[in-house]
């Protein structure tokens, strides 16, 4: 990663300055509900349908779903992340996790070099990518069943893309167009 992006998104933001100093997360930023349900809109600018936000870190998220599909890319250090029912996830740098909008997990709290991106996609985004991709492989059946139809059969696409430079190219890309 670009050493001057890596240290924009390393930057320590308001909220998590606030934890720091003994805040607790303040769960109405992120959404409502007894099983926090995230909100697209109070996250994501008005008209777009794609944006990029820094994951927070220096406390465990609580477990919550998505209005919305989220895409975290870990561009340093690692996250842990707890799916009902299944063994914890651990995302080293380098990996990306597609996330449906169905999908409940929590995150285990991370530290400074724990950085990672939270791209937040509108699910229309995706509609013109299913079509292109269809449904005879894991991402087109992933895109139809888990944000179109509704269903939660598969929660999670996990990529080790670290080893792969020309994907680490192209997130490095998507992260500098939408920073």
């Amino acid at each position: 990663m670009n050493a001057s992006i890596l240290k924009q998104l390393s930057a320590i933001t308001e909220e998590e300055q606030a934890i720091l100093n003994g805040q607790p997360l303040q769960r109405s930023r992120y959404g409502e509900g007894e099983t926090l349900t995230v909100s697209g809109q109070r996250l994501l600018p008005p008209s777009r349908m794609i944006t990029l936000r820094p994951h927070t870190r220096f406390v465990a998220f609580p477990a919550h779903r998505h209005d919305y599909v989220e895409m975290l890319y870990m561009v340093s250090g690692k996250t842990v992340h707890l799916f009902p029912g299944q063994p914890p996830l651990v995302l080293q740098a380098g990996d990306l996790l597609l996330m449906s909008c169905h999908a409940v997990h929590a995150i285990e709290k991370c530290g400074a070099e724990d950085v990672g991106v939270n791209f937040i996609i509108q699910p229309a985004f995706l509609d013109e990518a299913q079509r292109a991709i269809g449904s005879g492989n894991a991402l087109g059946r992933f895109l139809l069943e888990n944000i179109k139809k509704g269903k939660a059969s598969l929660p999670y696409l996990h990529f080790r893309a670290g080893e792969n430079p020309g994907v680490q190219a192209l997130l490095e890309s998507l992260v500098c167009a939408l920073v």
